[in-house]
């Protein structure tokens, strides 16, 4: 009895279904399904998780013509998310990690199939044959361990069965990406099966015309091919092996001018006429910039029903071993943002991030702990990470007279009025020591032409070790009353080697950089609680309070020009949440609603500036989020449902009084002390209504509305409302025609019919104070016609 006894108090309150069967036997309608889900890693229904959890389905993907898990914010509230091959930005509830710095750990965690993900690009090349998706809000560390402070998504894959089927959807869109997405489940035998599945991205679909190389931009093609066998050698074990490979490439000059002064227009305009200052389908820029990525991952899960022992009930041991890699050859950067051949930044050599890992944990229940109770189940576990991460990016200036150009315009307003732009008489005067040597050296008429290549290596070379303890239980202590408890305890190690070694003059003078060649070490000690109480008064009805802390590591910068602020600490999380969830009827229909309350604090919170002439991460004060989120989903009419969800965050800083200033305010630092975050929209809210009708004995045809807001939010950490996002309103419209008896269905969908314009990052021009650029994400509006088939039974 001791045994259960530390167990319990070491593990978690995940109840088997054979513990809560009372929760979940009953359902008030047929028709409303039940959502068995593994948020907390063990299968249980949606309603018995004490935390803010969304479930968006594979299908719901589907039927929208998604094509990428960016639509996830679709359907769910305070999420925001992007992804590109090589990299991704996440967010929940106003916490977001931007991807201008590729050494940086997310804030919000990827686990898929079981397997934690270090980094969020892996998304990317997963995004087909999904069953569904769980969004988990708040510090999730004692479960998933470090680097969850805002919370995370968990991805579940459709796994192999042994019935054989195939099927095939293809997705063509207005805008001229075509996506054909091939699945094959094969039975092996009595005991295994096998599921191979494909997507298949190509055509010239893109968000952007480059009117300089008459090019598209941002034009995604990809092949990615996921192979998942299933196999069980006896009726107490079950082996799951998992693999996928996936190729992304893109031009990749994703930037616009939305602000420019005159002086930088006229520059830009002399190299590219048509070049203009808005949001809108065309940019200018000269290098030919690529994006590629190649992205693969090999996992073994094995799972063992073992014998009861120590009066435990059920206790399942699971080991999940996973490998991961994501090479990047090309990451391009038109580094100046315009057709003026200037500064480029390109990969030196491939980019790669690689990853093991292994979990290896104990899950059951007892029917009481030391004879006290009505019941208690945990999870507890061991947990190894090792990472290699090695990056080396090279500045160069690509031609002088096209830096002379910008340079001088860029500081037109320190000049004064009525200089010739190809004079360098006087102005020392107005300018700094540094841009007038500048000046000097590239002014073509009274300085010789330099030599020799202008540029500069910049490399992060970099090693991480984890090791962690983690546990959480729930122990019904009375009838209708469980008590929550959770703990992990990890150590991390991080090694690493930053440099930077400049060729000629020019980029230490432009850039601020400076040679150097540092080794770099850091250990740090992760301690995650988890405390609450859960209360049951019927099956129908669960209520929640929990307080958790959650951590993330600190680390090194991958673009260490200089060696200054080559470190950032640890970012440490605390917060504390509410919440009820329902299942049954309303005026006699079912019902299924949650609403959470939560407040958050965040520690030397990591955030992400332009320092040094490179982006690097630091660490703020302090900052709290603060809101809620609700979510309902109903059946009011036979064939009719409707899913709607709103959220509030509050998200602001509580101290940050030297964060960058605006460009614009002749000063390098201010107080944001309660102001918003970056990228934090204080209300989104989604609702979707379907209705399905007979249109004939034959078929049936499913008509959809999706209406998704998000408000207003700065695209930049300095709050400049120049760099602002205005409130948007997306809306989609879908009609589905299928067959009652038909292998085949026909879906035509019409999206963001609002034709709003959205970007999800601006950022201040490199070297030109007061001007600004901004990448777009929607593809403004178009619509879509997905054609699916399939054969066989699909469990």
């Amino acid at each position: 009895m001791c045994a259960i006894a530390c167990a319990a108090l070491l593990g978690t309150g995940l109840a088997p279904s054979s513990l809560f069967a009372q929760d979940t036997a009953d359902v008030p309608d047929e028709e409303l399904p039940v959502i068995v889900v593994t948020a907390q890693k063990i299968s249980q229904t949606q309603e018995q998780v004490p935390a803010s959890l969304s479930l968006v389905s594979g299908e719901t993907f589907r039927e929208s013509g998604s094509t990428s898990f960016t639509d996830l914010q679709d359907y769910t509230a305070n999420v925001a998310i992007s992804l590109s091959g090589s990299a991704g930005t996440f967010g929940i509830r106003g916490l977001t990690t931007p991807d201008t710095n590729t050494a940086f750990d997310p804030s919000v965690g990827t686990v898929v199939d079981g397997v934690s993900y270090g980094r969020s690009n892996f998304l990317i090349g997963l995004f087909h044959d999904i069953d569904h998706v769980e969004v988990l809000r708040g510090p999730q560390g004692t479960l998933f361990g470090k680097n969850a402070t805002a919370g995370l998504f968990n991805v579940t894959t459709n796994a192999p069965h042994r019935e054989f089927s195939a099927g095939a959807d293809v997705l063509a869109s207005s805008f001229g990406t075509v996506s054909v997405r091939p699945m094959l489940n094969q039975p092996l035998g009595e005991s295994a099966a096998l599921r191979l599945s494909g997507n298949y991205e190509f055509g010239d679909g893109a968000r952007l015309d480059n009117t300089f190389l008459d090019r598209n931009e941002d034009n995604t093609r990809q092949a990615t091919t996921r192979a998942r066998l299933r196999f069980l050698p006896s009726d107490d074990l079950t082996v799951d092996i998992g693999a996928f490979y996936s190729r992304q490439d893109a031009h990749f000059n994703i930037f616009q001018f939305t602000q420019a002064t005159p002086e930088m227009l006229a520059m830009a305009r002399t190299y590219d006429p048509r070049t203009e200052t808005r949001l809108d389908d065309h940019n200018s820029a000269n290098y030919p910039s690529r994006e590629q990525a190649n992205l693969g991952s090999l996992s073994t899960t094995l799972e063992y029903q073992a014998p009861s022992f120590l009066q435990l009930i059920d206790p399942t041991i699971v080991s999940i071993t996973g490998w991961a890699q994501a090479r990047t050859p090309h990451r391009d950067f038109d580094a100046d943002f315009t057709a003026a051949p200037f500064l480029s930044d390109t990969l030196a050599k491939p980019s790669v991030y690689r990853q093991i890992t292994q979990e290896l944990r104990l899950a059951a229940h007892a029917p009481d702990l030391l004879g006290w109770g009505y019941g208690v189940t945990f999870v507890t576990g061991l947990y190894f990470f090792d990472s290699r991460f090695d990056t080396s990016d090279i500045f160069a200036v690509e031609d002088l007279g096209a830096a002379f150009s910008y340079i001088t315009a860029a500081n037109a307003g320190a000049m004064g009025q009525g200089l010739p732009p190809g004079t360098i008489g006087g102005l020392a005067g107005s300018l700094g020591a540094p841009l007038s040597t500048v000046l000097g050296l590239l002014d073509p008429i009274t300085s010789p032409i330099l030599g020799q290549s202008q540029s500069a290596n910049v490399k992060l070379d970099q090693d991480a070790q984890a090791y962690a303890y983690f546990g959480q239980f729930e122990h019904r202590f009375l009838p209708d009353w469980a008590l929550i408890g959770g703990l992990r305890w990890g150590v991390e190690r991080k090694d690493g080697r930053a440099s930077s070694l400049a060729e000629g003059v020019l980029v230490p003078l432009i850039a601020d950089q400076e040679n150097h060649d540092t080794r770099l070490s850091r250990i740090e000690h992760d301690l995650s609680p988890k405390v609450g109480f859960k209360w049951i008064p019927s099956k129908d009805l669960n209520a929640y309070l929990t307080w958790a802390q959650g951590y993330k590591s600190g680390g090194f910068n991958a673009l260490p020009l200089t060696p200054r602020n080559l470190e950032y600490d640890a970012e440490l999380a605390e917060g504390i949440e509410a919440g009820a969830k329902f299942r049954g009827e309303l005026f006699g229909t079912p019902l299924r609603a949650s609403l959470a309350l939560f407040s958050t604090v965040f520690d030397d919170l990591q955030v992400s500036t332009f320092r040094n002439g490179g982006f690097v991460i630091l660490n703020a004060a302090r900052a709290r989020s603060r809101g809620f989120e609700a979510e309902a989903f109903w059946m009011p009419l036979r064939g009719a449902t409707l899913q709607a969800s709103v959220g509030y965050a509050q998200a602001r800083y509580l101290s940050y009084p030297d964060a960058p200033a605006r460009a614009d305010s002749g000063e390098q630092t201010q107080d944001l002390g309660g102001r918003p975050l970056a990228f934090a929209p204080r209300w989104t809210a989604n609702l979707v209504p379907s209705m399905s009708l007979p249109l004939t004995d034959a078929f049936l045809t499913t008509f959809a509305v999706s209406a998704s807001f998000r408000d207003k939010r700065y695209l930049d950490l300095d709050d400049d409302p120049r760099k602002r996002q205005s409130a948007t309103t997306v809306l989609d419209l879908r009609v589905i025609l299928q067959g009652y008896d038909s292998p085949w269905s026909l879906m035509l969908v019409g999206h963001n019919l609002t034709d709003e314009r959205i970007s999800d990052q601006a950022i201040s021009q490199p070297l030109a104070p007061g001007n600004f650029v901004a990448t777009r994400t929607d593809y403004g509006r178009y619509a879509s016609l997905l054609l699916s088939w399939s054969f066989g039974e699909e469990p």
